[in-house]
C-alpha cells in the first residue's frame, strides 16, 4: 500500500521492515496484479488529455560520444494522461515525444464518440478528435505568469502533477 500511494520505496521498506531489493520485489508484484487495470476503461463526456515528461533515472540516461547527456525527449519518459469525470487513465509512451500517429494508438478505443476532447495548445490532439468522433475539440492555450493555474486545464494538470511526484519517489 505504501508503495502505490504517496511513499517513496525507502519508506515503505522501513514501515515494512524489509530490504530495499525486498520492496521493489513487492513493488513490481503488484504492478503486475495491476496490468491490465486500464484495458477496459473508456473516457466520456468532458476528456481532458495530455503528455507528461518525467525524466529517467540516472544511470539509465543516455549520452554522447562525448558523455555528454543528449537533451531533449530522449531521457525522459512520455506518460499519456487522460481524466474524465472520475475515471484516470496513464499509459506509459516510450521516450520521445508524441508523434501523430502514436497519439492516435495510444488513445483509439479510449475515449466515447461524442465526447469533448480539452487538450493543451498541442495541436496533434485534433487526429485524436476525430478518430473518436467527438462533437467538439477544445485547444485551451494559457500562458503561466506568476504561479497562475489554468482553471479549464486544472483536472489534467493535477493529474499530471501527482503523476510526476509518485516518479519521483519511486524512479
Amino acid at each position: 500500500v505504501n508503495v502505490l500511494t504517496d511513499a517513496s520505496v525507502n519508506e515503505a521498506r522501513k514501515v515494512a521492515k524489509i530490504s530495499t531489493r525486498t520492496a521493489i520485489y513487492w513493488m513490481n508484484k503488484a504492478f503486475l496484479c495491476l496490468r491490465g487495470y486500464q484495458d477496459g476503461i473508456v473516457l466520456s463526456g468532458v476528456v481532458y488529455l495530455d503528455d507528461k515528461f518525467i525524466d529517467v533515472e540516472a544511470s539509465k540516461k543516455t549520452k554522447d560520444r562525448n558523455g555528454n547527456l543528449y537533451k531533449g525527449s530522449g531521457n525522459q519518459w512520455n506518460v499519456a494522461i487522460g481524466v474524465a469525470g472520475r475515471s484516470r487513465v496513464m499509459l506509459l509512451q516510450g521516450k520521445s515525444k508524441s508523434s501523430d500517429k502514436r497519439l492516435r494508438r495510444t488513445w483509439a478505443g479510449r475515449i466515447s464518440e461524442g465526447s469533448v476532447v480539452v487538450t493543451d495548445g498541442d495541436r496533434a490532439y485534433h487526429l485524436v478528435a476525430e478518430d473518436c468522433r467527438a462533437k467538439e475539440w477544445r485547444r485551451v492555450v494559457f500562458e503561466y505568469r506568476h504561479g497562475e493555474q489554468c482553471e479549464e486545464l486544472k483536472p489534467i494538470n493535477l493529474l499530471a502533477s501527482n503523476v510526476e511526484s509518485w516518479f519521483r519517489l519511486h524512479c
